[in-house]
């Protein structure tokens, strides 16, 4: 799909990092993708930038748990909040998880907390958008709405879903009937404006779907529940974070509407449209950073929306067949149709399967893929089966 690594993270481990430099970056990309990318950050660079995505990175490390791709995405969709017009699509946020206690709100909260403009909310209306838009027009507004389980159960479910849609795409209009001087008259409203959404499961609507970068959640472990007791302050604790973005990057507004960042190969159509603004603001950052960007698009958009709940079966399945056989389970004991058993397992968090030989096999035995029964314990903790099981 990519020319990039999509399996291994580009952050790693933070200490290589700093011990090869940016430099270390630059050997996963091909000389073509480093030249382009390089001459972008040169065209566009943005002093401190780089400093800020950091800080939002803490904020979130410390306050909860989420997947580092999700991370990358959350960091870089609060960052294009002040320069969204420049470019033609700005995408939703959209936190879901397979259960409930996943994280969801807790992300939201955050995300409005540093995201210039960022008001949340656990229940909005059609109506009270287009009064807040026509109200805060040439001003920062991002709209986090929480708790949607409900509100898409809604009569006004369909209008909701249809104004949701429209933000997202710069110059949509809407034709509305709408009470203007005491009269009922025909306007015209403008609903380009960033969202991040969050509810229990998937969305009710493709299209809206289509327009979510999604950012699945789950429930913490013991001990991850532990060490967010001893370190999560309940709030963004730098208050200057929505202030500095607003700062730093609308000078680059006209550059990030003109720059075309090179993306990661599969990523076409509406997939490249909602990734272009996290991909150029992470160019504008810093080299690091682009490449951060164009992994968590290859990750977060490389799965099935559908397969959460098949890939949970399967994991509990491969940990009962683990149990059973030694303490750990091979990939070809585990038939889930044509798509790999790794690639399912994958979207709930497990790591790649490696070669292994089963306990007491001896030397003789040919090594295959598998997974140890520790490393399936450890995942299952967040994910338990659903209740229908």
């Amino acid at each position: 799909m990519s020319d990039y690594d999509t399996n291994k993270s580009p952050r790693g481990n933070q200490e290589a990092f700093e011990d090869k430099g940016e430099n270390a970056a630059d050997e996963r990309l091909n000389e073509k993708d480093r030249a382009t990318r390089d001459a972008h950050f040169v065209a566009g660079s943005c002093e401190g930038l780089s400093a800020v995505l950091d800080d939002i990175e803490r904020v979130l490390e410390r306050e909860m748990v989420m997947g580092e791709a999700e991370r990358i995405a959350t960091i870089l969709f609060i960052a294009h909040v002040p320069v969204y017009k420049s470019f033609k699509m700005t995408p939703r946020l959209f936190a879901t998880s397979v259960n409930e206690n996943s994280g969801k709100s807790t992300l939201l909260k955050r995300v409005a907390e540093m995201a210039p403009g960022g008001e949340y909310f656990n229940k909005v209306t059609p109506a009270y958008l287009r009064r807040t838009m026509c109200h805060k027009a040439n001003g920062h507004f991002m709209l986090v709405a929480d708790q949607l389980d409900n509100a898409f159960k809604h009569k006004e479910c369909a209008e909701l879903i249809d104004t949701l849609c429209a933000g997202a795409d710069s110059g949509a209009r809407q034709g509305l009937v709408d009470r203007t001087e005491d009269k009922m008259q025909p306007t015209e409203m403008s609903f380009h404006f960033p969202c991040a959404l969050g509810k229990i499961g998937p969305l009710p609507n493709p299209a809206l779907a289509s327009r979510c970068i999604e950012i699945r959640m789950h429930p913490c472990t013991i001990e991850e529940d532990e060490r967010l007791w001893a370190t999560a302050k309940g709030r963004a604790d730098d208050p200057t974070i929505p202030e500095r973005l607003a700062k730093l990057l609308p000078p680059h507004a006209e550059w990030l509407a003109n720059n075309r960042p090179d993306m990661p190969k599969g990523l076409a159509n509406r997939f490249r449209d909602k990734w272009h603004p996290l991909v150029a603001v992470a160019d504008l950052a810093s080299p690091k950073w682009g490449e951060r960007a164009r992994w968590a698009a290859v990750q977060l958009e490389n799965r099935d929306p559908a397969s959460v709940s098949k890939a949970v079966r399967l994991l509990h399945r491969a940990l009962a067949i683990a149990a059973q056989g030694n303490g750990v389970v091979f990939a070809h004991e585990l038939d889930c149709g044509r798509e790999p058993p790794s690639t399912l397992l994958r979207q709930v968090g497990v790591d790649r399967a490696v070669n292994m030989r089963r306990p007491g096999g001896g030397r003789a035995e040919k090594p295959m893929k598998g997974w140890k029964l520790e490393e399936l314990e450890a995942v299952a903790k967040r994910y338990p089966l659903p209740k229908d099981d």
